[in-house]
């Protein structure tokens, strides 16, 4: 049945010209707005197309004169053929403006055209049909005519302009990309097919896919881009809630009675501000793909009664067959609504997940820009709180330090001026700002009594008591929360407290203190990361800062030093050579470009201390600030960074250095002694000294008195008399030693004080050292090829497809070999690969792959059965079944080859991210010292839009797919309609009846097989990633069954190395070469060396850390190779050179299986200096620890692995590995006599840079290059003063 002509004319053929001539305005106005491109010419087809649409025109212009010729014309004719005049002209304009002013052909004007043409089609049909004289009358012919042109001018269109790529346009600058996606050029029938994926497709094919190998992500979902837009809304946002804040304020309504909340941020209305708009263009396709899917259900069943009409059934009741070309019209119309179905469906789907991808570039950007802001307090939310709660969360203020850029403005470089600083606890805050309104209350009052004697008393009475009504209804509001923690805010205010401080340009100023005074807090402050309560702080020129805990990047050495300068060989060299790292460079595999571990992993703390320095030296800043770094480095090597870096290359700059030694003080020009948060003493070095009640004077003699009393040790052990500098020190201070301390510089004592001279020459030879120029770090690597049958059998065999904790098993089977890997696995392989694992993966697997396989399923019965009813409705179906399972085999074979290859480097493309943003958090402090959160912001960007590349050619290659799939499932449904029409006569109608109802449901099913099984494949990649970590290779075994181990051992702690040598993993040198030392029980042994020399090593290889490569390890006569790995660890201890601390409170801190009482636990802590500090926390021994000790400094961290150790107090070997490095030296001495105490009787072995700590040791091990250069008693090795411990021993101020 035929639609009336008048609806022809008058509704399908408005139908384009209408929705052309809706958008006509925007669209030509957006045209003229880009400005025309340089470069476009005009070519033959531009002026065949535009002569083709003017004939088009004139068409329809001789159909509108044929028609008023007419005497009886109909008015829808004349209606329709104006319309379209209309329509034309807009259209003849668009097709101008937009081939000079649009690179791509318009997408508008194709779909106008082929709709125009395609509907054309009804009234031509109808016009031939109604005519007497057919195509010789003249309105059926022009009507047929403007079809045929029609076409023309789609197909026209459709031709893209010469040189397209090169066209440009003025003052619009132009998004390099290595390698460019073809999306952004391609036509638009292409982007919606997604054809212009077929390139890298088929490059799949022939190679597997590498990250080089794909196109850039397209310009619209660069994430910088989409981020500018979210901040420019949060930024309006703001301004209004300030604008409301303001009004309210003026209307004098209470603020908190406002619902207005400054600083809140509307994470939903943002984000849809940003990617709304995205979300409601997929509207139009799904409204149009609803309509065609249900347009498909009422053609079939159209064409289902069509072929009923020839049944025995129709011809009994009289009904008569309708003619064939009615099924033939229907089949067509059942394709032609198939096709725009998926075309819909494909464009929804992808508008969604591109959505999808925009709003989590936003996130991320927002989340990583607002950790590059966070307080150190708040850092620890990230991992623990919500989005929104995280994103309205504390921030450093900026206005902490008034900082000026120009660094010859003045000659001060730093001033404070009665300043006060707190960490940023929110407890410590509130309880300033409630002191505040308390004195603003009481300055109130008083004023209010002043007032009373005036005329406008009784005004002024009322207005300071509605005030501190407000102000009491403020203060009930938080009276709960205020009682709970009212004595944790008073312990937890300033720490720094009436803060004056002037440094002047180009000075070198030390600052001096015991563990907790306050140091790192002063350095804090004058970076801006404390709490400003009172006062302010000037700075003047850029900042470097070199921190007390060594912060490394995953990358190599070189990147570590340049910090994202430019590099300049000479001055790098001087760098390197300043900061004593040639010797380092040859000792590594690929000297400057060997890639550092996550944390600096795979170097000694003194490496990664000097790399820091020789960062903050190649950064060529005004101020620098070195927050104790020397304490990780041994006695020479602190000697020639001072000398070669501090006072030489940066001789003209200002330096601030914080230290626990007294060493450089005489080179000092500005001395700050910090006492209990304040400044004790400030001024020159000879003038501090003679103040014999001051802090340094006690400082230094302290030190002289650690140094004496080793000495007195050593000769009450040997009974023998040494002579030395030191003359007649007997370890106390007396009177005449003082004067002469204070009164002449060139005393003996003053020469003797550990202080270490200029050196002519260093012991590091300053070699030539050739550095590369390439950088290589280490990218993640992704497995290649097929995923083997074993992969799917292990998922399917260990887990089943029905298991609803498979993620469950899979996580706890990943988790256990990943501890029990060796430490080689985590030198290279970062946070960000493992925490890819655990989420990304895991989810996949415990998401995706169960319902993939029962879906699978449940389709392949329903396909089985269609195909069933098919096959004996017409045996002819199974010739077309074979040539169609060969194309759906064909498809999935192409697609999956490359889309499983994208599937791996998506995975692979995440974990930099995840690691780039755990090191961030982790050097938040050095990042934002040294001004870089701008190029961190930028690294984290172009990480993520590397990983959206993955995936948004992930999603559409699934659309490809779908539509590809879509299009197989089509002709199958086409067939059987033809099938149908063909054999009306011959076959039962009633089972053709059925196939043709099933065949709708049939297209989904066959293309959901296919691409659920792709899925599968893909998926699966995250079973292959994790089986990875399942079969990593353990280390040895926790127990041995059958060991035969005494209880009790090791009963006397006698070591002996037979013979040892080690390295941290297969591929690398030897770390310690052919050692072969005894350490008899009960011995003290101090081990010394330079950096890098093998100390470190050698507790891990106590503790099996390491394997041996050669020889053996005996403890009391237990080879330890024989030994269980728990059963080895458990009977030893170890302070390391690293403390850490858990996110949990110092009683768990030091008893994680609480087994002592309090009482044991203080004990401890007295042991360890610690006592006094914990006493005064506000809920002392639950006083909860941030993860990692990050609101302690480093010496108080020390401290706690010290008390840790001490309260065990059972053990029989103990390892210090520069336990007491970050602590200042009386500190120092009382932790060395505690240990004396409470660990009589073991086996210590202690290495140090600070060669006092080890003077009272039986022997000394000093290593060389990993192997063994001396080992003998102190006083032996100092006789020899061509020793290497005598050389240390004399430039840490002991001789």
């Amino acid at each position: 049945m035929d639609f009336t002509l008048c609806f022809q004319d008058s509704v399908l053929t408005l139908i384009p010209n209408v929705i052309l001539l809706i958008f006509f305005s925007p669209r030509l106005h957006k045209v003229l707005g880009k400005g025309h491109l340089e470069g476009v010419k005009a070519s033959a087809s531009f002026y065949v197309k535009m002569l083709l649409v003017l004939a088009s025109w004139a068409i329809q212009l001789a159909i509108l004169i044929e028609i008023v010729a007419e005497n009886n014309y109909r008015s829808s004719s004349l209606l329709s053929t104006i319309v379209y005049l209309v329509g034309l002209t807009g259209a003849a304009a668009l097709h101008w403006f937009e081939y000079f002013n649009m690179a791509n052909t318009s997408a508008g004007l194709l779909v106008f055209w082929i709709f125009t043409a395609l509907i054309s089609i009804f009234p031509t049909r109808s016009w031939i049909q109604t005519s007497s004289d057919g195509l010789s009358s003249p309105l059926p012919l022009l009507k047929l005519l403007f079809t045929i042109v029609s076409f023309l001018v789609f197909i026209a269109e459709n031709i893209t302009k010469p040189h397209r790529a090169s066209l440009t346009r003025p003052n619009v600058e132009v998004i390099e990309q290595q390698n460019p996606s073809p999306e952004p050029r391609a036509n638009y029938f292409t982007r919606v097919t997604f054809f212009w994926l077929l390139p890298l497709l088929r490059l799949g094919k022939k190679k597997t896919l590498r990250m080089d190998d794909l196109w850039s992500l397209h310009p619209k979902l660069l994430s910088y881009p989409l981020y500018l837009t979210t901040k420019a809304k949060i930024d309006a946002d703001e301004a209004i809630t300030l604008q409301s804040i303001k009004a309210e304020s003026e209307k004098g309504i209470n603020r908190e009675d406002s619902k207005v909340k400054k600083g809140k941020i509307n994470l939903f209305g943002t984000v849809l501000h940003t990617v709304g708009y995205s979300f409601l263009s997929a509207v139009f396709p799904r409204l149009l793909y609803i309509a065609a899917f249900y347009v498909r259900p009422i053609l079939i069943t159209n064409l289902i009664g069509f072929v009923n009409t020839y049944s025995e059934a129709a011809r009994i009741q009289g009904i008569k067959p309708e003619k064939p070309w009615v099924g033939f019209g229907l089949t067509i119309a059942v394709f032609v609504s198939a096709i725009f179905s998926t075309l819909f469906d494909g464009q929804f789907q992808f508008i969604c997940s591109t959505a999808s991808l925009k709003a989590r570039g936003v996130l991320v950007n927002l989340i990583y820009r607002k950790a590059l802001r966070l307080s150190s307090t708040n850092k620890q939310e990230v991992a623990y709180d919500r989005l929104r709660d995280f994103l309205n969360s504390e921030e450093v203020d900026d206005e902490n330090v008034l900082r000026n850029s120009d660094a010859t403005s003045s000659e001060i470089a730093y001033e404070v001026v009665d300043g006060t600083f707190g960490w940023y606890t929110p407890e410590a805050i509130q309880a300033s700002i409630e002191k505040k309104e308390k004195e603003d209350s009481d300055k109130a009052k008083a004023d209010a009594k002043a007032a009373k004697k005036n005329k406008t008393a009784k005004k002024t009475e009322e207005g300071e008591r509605g005030g501190k009504e407000k102000k009491k209804k403020a203060n009930e509001v938080s009276d709960e929360k205020k009682d709970q923690s009212e004595s944790t805010r008073d312990s937890m205010g300033p720490v720094l407290h009436n803060i004056n401080l002037s440094i002047k340009r180009g000075s070198l100023t030390l600052v001096v203190g015991r563990v907790g005074e306050g140091k790192s807090s002063l350095v804090g402050a004058l970076l801006g990361e404390m709490h400003k309560y009172s006062g302010t702080v000037r700075s003047f020129g850029s900042l470097a800062y070199v921190s007390q805990s060594a912060w490394i990047l995953n990358d190599t050495v070189r990147n570590n030093i340049l910090f994202g300068q430019p590099y300049n060989k000479e001055r790098y060299l001087d760098t390197i050579r300043a900061c004593a790292l040639v010797p380092d460079f040859k000792m590594l595999v690929n000297s400057d470009k060997t890639v550092i571990g996550e944390k600096g992993i795979n170097l000694s703390g003194g490496q990664k201390q000097r790399i820091s320095i020789a960062r903050a030296v190649y950064a060529n800043a005004d101020v620098y600030i070195f927050d104790d770094p020397l304490s990780a480095v041994d006695a020479h090597v602190d000697e020639h960074i001072f000398n070669h870096a501090l006072t030489s290359i940066l001789a003209k700059k200002t330096r601030i250095l914080i230290t626990n030694g007294v060493n450089h003080l005489k080179d000092a020009d500005q001395i700050i002694v910090l006492k209990q948060g304040r400044i004790s003493q400030d001024g020159q070095y000879d003038d501090l000294i003679r103040n014999e009640q001051g802090d340094l004077f006690r400082l230094i003699q302290e030190s002289k008195l650690v140094a004496s009393k080793a000495d007195e040790d050593e000769e009450e052990e040997t009974s023998s008399t040494t002579e030395s500098d030191e003359g007649g020190e007997e370890g106390s201070i007396t009177e005449n030693s003082r004067d002469e301390a204070v009164t002449d510089n060139k005393s003996n004592d003053i020469q003797k004080r550990p202080t270490i001279k200029r050196a002519k020459s260093s012991k590091i030879k300053e070699d030539h050292i050739e550095i590369d120029e390439k950088d290589e770090v280490d990218d993640e690597v992704v497995t290649q090829g097929n995923i083997g049958w074993s992969v799917y059998s292990y998922y399917l065999s260990t887990l089943g497809v029905f298991n609803i904790c498979a993620s469950k098993k899979l996580h706890y089977a990943m988790l256990l070999p990943m501890i029990r890997s060796p430490m080689s696995f985590f030198d290279v392989t970062s946070s960000g690969k493992i925490v890819n694992r655990f989420s990304h993966d895991i989810n996949s697997v415990d998401i995706e792959l169960p319902l993939g396989f029962v879906n699978l399923m449940f389709i392949t019965f329903a396909a089985l059965n269609t195909f069933g009813m098919c096959v004996a409705a017409s045996p002819y179906f199974v010739i077309i079944m074979i040539p169609l399972a060969f194309g759906y085999y064909q498809l999935g074979g192409f697609f999956l080859v490359s889309n499983r290859e994208l599937k791996r480097l998506d995975s692979a493309a995440r974990s930099p991210l995840y690691a780039h943003f755990g090191e961030t958090l982790s050097g938040l402090v050095t990042i934002r010292a040294f001004s870089d959160s701008d190029r961190f912001a930028v690294q984290a960007t172009a990480m993520l839009d590397r990983s959206q590349q993955t995936s948004y050619l992930i999603n559409v290659t699934a659309r490809w797919l779908q539509i590809m799939l879509d299009l197989l499932s089509v002709i199958v449904l086409t067939s059987v309609a033809v099938l149908a029409i063909l054999q009306r006569n011959s076959v039962n109608q009633q089972i053709f009846s059925i196939v043709l109802s099933n065949i709708g449901s049939l297209t989904i099913i066959m293309s959901r097989i296919l691409s659920i099984a792709c899925q599968l494949e893909t998926t699966i990649v995250s079973v292959e990633r994790v089986r990875e970590y399942i079969q990593l290779t353990p280390e040895a075994r926790d127990i041995i069954p059958d060991s035969k181990t005494d209880e009790a051992w090791p009963q006397h702690g006698q070591i002996t190395f037979n013979q040892y040598s080690t390295r941290y993993r297969e591929g690398l040198d030897l770390v310690l070469k052919d050692v072969s030392v005894t350490v008899k029980g009960g011995e003290r042994i101090g081990i010394v060396g330079r950096t890098g020399a093998g100390k470190s090593s050698v507790t891990m290889a106590l503790f099996r850390i390491i394997e041996a490569a050669k020889g053996s390890i005996i403890i009391d006569g237990v080879d330890i190779s024989t030994l269980g790995l728990h059963e080895l660890r458990s009977r030893l201890t170890i302070i390391p050179q690293d403390p850490f601390l858990f996110g949990e409170s110092i009683r768990a801190n030091l008893d994680p299986l609480n087994k002592y009482n309090d009482a044991e636990i203080w004990a401890a802590l007295e042991s360890a200096s610690l006592k006094n500090y914990v006493q005064t926390l506000p809920e002392a021994l639950s006083t909860t620890i941030e993860n990692g000790g990050e609101n302690m400094s480093l010496g108080q961290r020390q401290l706690m692995s010290l008390a840790r150790a001490m309260i065990t107090k059972n053990t029989r070997v103990l390892c210090l590995d520069e336990a007491t490095a970050a602590i200042d030296v009386e500190t120092d001495n009382a932790i060395q006599r505690a240990l004396r105490r409470e660990f009589s009787g073991c086996t210590v072995l202690t290495i140090a840079h600070r060669i006092n700590t080890i003077m009272d040791s039986d022997r000394i091990l000093v290593l060389e290059k990993g192997q063994v250069a001396e080992y003998d008693s102190p006083q032996n090795l100092l006789q020899n003063k061509d020793s290497i411990f005598y050389s240390l021993a004399a430039k840490s101020g002991n001789v």
